[in-house]
């Protein structure tokens, strides 16, 4: 639970770093060949591949039962396939669709809402106040916890809204 959180307060570092260091449209140059492009070919590579690997496995395995033999049943779901890609999941590449996303959001509100730089400039000035306070941890601590408490789960617990008398499995 902690590596993935660490890995995108990295990544959110080294985008800042970057791009104030080089510049916006050499982050997004840069971003474009180190993210977007492996993320684009590794899609088209292991999605393909791993679709395979479950319809072969569910042949094997007598779950997927049909009168087609397996290549042509994978030929049959890869032809329909385009009319229901919107629903499909990047497997383990999720990481990098996440990344592109939230690059592509940040990039765009600060070019929306802020081309001056003055909100930016608020907001890293407050940061900077809280984090090198002793009330860094606590004050940091709180927004994490609302969205675990948002999104169901505290600590592999289920702990939010959506899951039975919630308030009660609150007990460590």
């Amino acid at each position: 639970m902690f590596r993935m959180q660490a890995f995108f307060v990295i990544a959110g570092f080294f985008a800042h770093l970057l791009i104030a260091r080089r510049g916006l449209v050499s982050f997004l140059v840069n971003r474009a060949w180190r993210v977007l492009l492996p993320f684009v070919v590794l899609i088209l590579v292991l999605f393909p591949l791993s679709r395979w690997q479950v319809i072969r496995g569910g042949f094997q395995t007598e779950r997927i039962q049909s009168e087609l033999s397996v290549w042509d049943y994978t030929v049959d779901h890869f032809l329909e396939l385009p009319g229901k890609l919107g629903n499909q999941w990047p497997y383990h590449l999720w990481f990098l669709e996440t990344l592109c996303l939230v690059y592509a959001i940040g990039v765009g509100c600060d070019r929306l809402f802020d081309r001056s730089g003055v909100h930016r400039r608020r907001v890293q000035s407050a940061f900077e106040s809280v984090v090198g306070s002793r009330w860094c941890i606590p004050v940091l601590a709180l927004p994490v916890a609302g969205l675990l408490l948002w999104a169901g789960t505290w600590f592999g617990i289920n702990a939010g809204p959506q899951s039975p008398n919630w308030i009660g499995t609150l007990n460590f």
